[in-house]
């Protein structure tokens, strides 16, 4: 329901930023958010069909992504958490340009997600 999506959002606080991932014909088939804290951006892209997937949606929104974060919003990382077995996301963020996080986790506790990180000095424009 549109009025539902529009609260969604507007609800979103100066630091997070929320878009919807549409195709050439304006079918929305997912959504990406960004997070920001510091210099450091987060983001997530999820796409609700898999009739989608494989088809380069993803990656264009990464890359469309990467490019505001670094040119526009003028941050020096950008981080990517997906899940451990979504090799899909993997392949596309490491295509993209990210490599794996290897940031010690501070609870020592194993990590149920995966993330990748891109910086800023890596970055080579699209």
């Amino acid at each position: 329901d549109e009025s539902k999506m529009k609260e969604w959002f507007c609800a979103c606080n100066d630091n997070e930023k929320r878009y919807i991932l549409n195709t050439s014909d304006n079918k929305s088939i997912g959504n990406v958010f960004l997070t920001i804290d510091g210099d450091i951006g987060y983001i997530n892209i999820m796409i609700g069909d898999m009739i989608y997937g494989g088809k380069g949606y993803g990656k264009d929104a990464i890359k469309t992504l990467v490019k505001y974060c670094f040119d526009e919003l003028k941050l020096e990382t950008i981080k990517a958490e997906f899940n451990n077995n979504n090799i899909r996301a993997e392949y596309c963020c490491f295509s993209c340009g990210f490599k794996k996080d290897d940031a010690p986790v501070l609870d020592n506790c194993p990590r149920e997600n995966y993330m990748m990180i891109m910086n800023r000095k890596d970055y080579i424009g699209y």
